[in-house]
């Protein structure tokens, strides 16, 4: 397999991921997060960054954030958060909520926190 076919089939079973997220109410996918169940393909981030709330989902995210989930499930759950939180234009990047050998993570995470109040 080429990787321009690799990329082309992954890009089809993110599709069906996400459209199957989107077919599930947020609560639902909240269920996922606290079970530790993420999916393959990062949708879960994505449906819930464009349909979940602060209020609902931002405690939980910043949860994520803190724990040992894999680096490019916490990137994928930190711009959740972001778009939720609606922080982009205050300088906010989920690298610097996830990549912690890169980043004063714990710090970036502290003050989104308390920016956010969650």
């Amino acid at each position: 397999m080429s990787y321009g076919q690799f990329q082309e089939q992954w890009e089809q079973e993110a599709e069906k991921e996400r459209a199957g997220y989107d077919s599930r109410p947020v609560s639902a996918l909240l269920t996922d997060v606290r079970a530790g169940r993420f999916g393959s393909y990062y949708q879960l981030w994505h449906s819930i960054g464009a349909r979940g709330s602060l209020a609902e989902a931002g405690s939980l995210l910043a949860d994520v954030l803190e724990s040992d989930a894999d680096y490019l499930h916490r990137y994928h759950c930190a711009a959740a958060l972001i778009t939720i939180g609606r922080v982009h234009s205050e300088g906010f990047r989920p690298e610097q909520l996830s990549a912690r050998e890169t980043y004063p993570v714990r710090e970036r995470l502290t003050e989104l926190r308390l920016r956010l109040r969650v």
